[in-house]
């Protein structure tokens, strides 16, 4: 087979890594762009379901539990957001940062309707715990098959 002079109509892996970085890099948006600005849209979270209730684990080690909000909003989703890490202390600048305050914030879908009047929260080692007891309405119900009496 005699190779074409025509213009290739993909790209190799490396011209598309290159315009990645390029892209990523010089865009106002572009992913790279929660690194820089130490502003994180997503952030670590584990999601648990039994019968009767959700628990939502979320990892904000060096979060002020005070400056953490949690908003339940309709269509089953939970907002976490907040603020994590030290600030640079007063009348000083950084030599060396490689870890500073960042802004966080974390929505999540679930799929039943929960009772956020009845949550439950803790924050113990960096380790934000949600308990949402599912409404009684989404919650599994046995259904019994009627017997004839003989």
């Amino acid at each position: 087979m005699v190779p074409s002079t025509q213009p290739r109509q993909f790209l190799t892996l490396r011209d598309a890594m290159d315009r990645l970085f390029e892209n990523g890099v010089s865009a106002t948006r572009g992913p790279w762009q929660t690194q820089w600005s130490r502003a994180l849209s997503s952030w670590p979270v584990n999601v648990f379901e039994d019968e009767a209730s959700y628990r939502v684990q979320a990892l904000v080690p060096g979060a002020d539990p005070e400056q953490i909000e949690i908003t339940a909003h309709p269509g089953n989703r939970l907002s976490i957001a907040g603020t994590t890490g030290p600030a640079v202390p007063e009348n000083a600048k950084a030599v060396w940062s490689e870890f500073g305050q960042a802004t966080f914030r974390r929505d999540v879908a679930l799929p039943l309707p929960f009772d956020a009047e009845k949550a439950q929260v803790s924050y113990q080692q960096g380790v934000l715990e949600i308990v949402l007891p599912k409404r009684e309405e989404a919650r599994p119900r046995q259904i019994k098959v009627p017997t004839e009496a003989k």
